[in-house]
């Protein structure tokens, strides 16, 4: 009688992959995971090393056929994306070119570092920088290694017309001021002082029919504000310094 012969095929031996890397790494970076099939038996390309590029996060593992159709699959290895830290810097307010050099602050999370034209170890130095807008950029590197930044402008004037009124029976003192800035309008009734921040929004007004009035800038920042002044259906501007 006839015979059947029936012929059982081994299974390849799994390939191994390994990483040439950290599995673990920042959002928008990637590792290459190299697979060797070292049994002896090709890969389809006749290679015995092929790369995976790994860029988002999970199991990697590789899976190889041999010309029998038979299979083996490689143990996982598994790849981290840590997300990238929010990082967030506060608007920096105008200031003048003569204003000592200050700390700055409003970078967060805290522990970042401060960088940009005018700035050295943390300090911002409008004299050194100049006259004109500045970009300071915040960085911060979070305890996984992934880094993320923030931007912000500062102006630097020169403020040399700070009480170049038009009317010189108005006075604005003291200026610079670290509180209170008076408006004196001799032998005239001041009827509105509006004050605005460098970018021409209004922080405050003061609706007061008198000859003087007080301006209280003891809560606001650092900076550089402009008084509108009306006298009379005159309008009148200045430019007062918060130290």
């Amino acid at each position: 009688s006839a015979q059947t012969i029936v012929t059982v095929n081994a299974n390849p031996s799994a390939p191994s992959i390994t990483a040439n890397g950290p599995t673990a790494f920042c959002d928008g970076g990637s590792v290459d995971l190299s697979s060797d099939q070292t049994s002896g038996n090709d890969w389809s390309t006749t290679e015995t090393t092929q790369t995976i590029t790994a860029s988002t996060a999970g199991p990697y593992s590789v899976v190889y056929t041999d010309g029998n159709g038979c299979s083996a699959t490689s143990s996982p290895i598994n790849v981290i994306v840590n997300a990238l830290p929010t990082v967030t810097l506060s608007a920096l307010a105008a200031v003048c070119n003569y204003t000592a050099a200050f700390s700055l602050s409003g970078g967060s999370p805290a522990g970042g570092s401060y960088s940009g034209t005018g700035v050295t170890g943390g300090s911002f130095d409008p004299s050194v920088a100049g006259n004109g807008t500045h970009t300071i950029t915040y960085d911060y590197t979070d305890v996984n290694g992934c880094s993320a930044s923030a931007q912000q402008d500062i102006f630097v004037d020169g403020c040399q017309d700070l009480q170049e009124i038009t009317n010189a029976d108005i006075v604005v003192y003291p200026n610079p001021t670290s509180t209170l800035v008076n408006v004196y309008a001799q032998g005239a009734l001041i009827n509105n002082v509006k004050v605005y921040d460098g970018a021409g929004r209004l922080i405050s007004e003061y609706n007061k029919t008198s000859e003087k009035i007080g301006v209280d800038l003891s809560e606001l920042a650092r900076g550089v504000y402009h008084l509108e002044i009306a006298l009379g259906d005159q309008v009148y501007r200045s430019r007062v310094v918060k130290k």
